[in-house]
């Protein structure tokens, strides 16, 4: 991934606070084509905010996709969403970069990491075309994406403490 520019300790650990308040971490599947005979499993990570400065800011240190899109138009009251996002071999070096720093979501970041650096194994055949992948590889990265999946899924140990402390009064 292209670094415009330093980034300091204060901002990697701020650029992870975002990750882990307002990030995302997920793999998403591409049906095969007729170019393409196998399905293709892509990591995506992305941070969204309603304050655009942030966001511009983090495509500028990390130039990828920058988007807005505005929810729930019922609502004229809620704000527009901006957000970053990147996939593949990008997503698994932006991850790298911030790991250290990540509290929240350090399990989802480190199954991708190991997703994303295992996942080059296609088959080429003589005329250089993508074989299907085996059955035993696809199992695998669907394993990858199920956990991750379940794992932004799960509540924090602070919100599960919260739930089950009977209320005062």
């Amino acid at each position: 991934m292209v670094i415009r520019g330093k980034i300091s300790e204060v901002e990697l650990a701020y650029i992870a606070g975002l990750f882990d308040g307002e990030g995302h971490v997920f793999i998403t599947i591409k049906k095969s084509t007729n170019k393409m005979r196998t399905q293709v499993h892509v990591l995506r990570v992305g941070i969204t905010n309603t304050y655009r400065d942030v966001i511009e800011w983090l495509y500028e240190l990390f130039p990828t996709y920058l988007y807005k899109r505005i929810r729930h138009k019922d609502h004229p009251t809620w704000k527009p969403c901006f957000f970053w996002e990147t996939s593949s071999g990008n997503a698994m070096d932006f991850l790298k970069i911030i790991y250290p720093y990540l509290r929240i979501k350090k399990e989802q970041a480190q199954l991708a990491i190991e997703f994303q650096t295992n996942w080059r194994d296609r088959r080429f055949n003589a005329r250089r075309q993508i074989m299907k992948t085996s059955p035993e590889v696809l199992e695998k990265r669907q394993w990858y994406r199920d956990e991750i999946s379940r794992l932004n899924k799960q509540k924090s140990p602070a919100e599960t403490k919260r739930r089950n402390t009977p209320a005062k009064g």
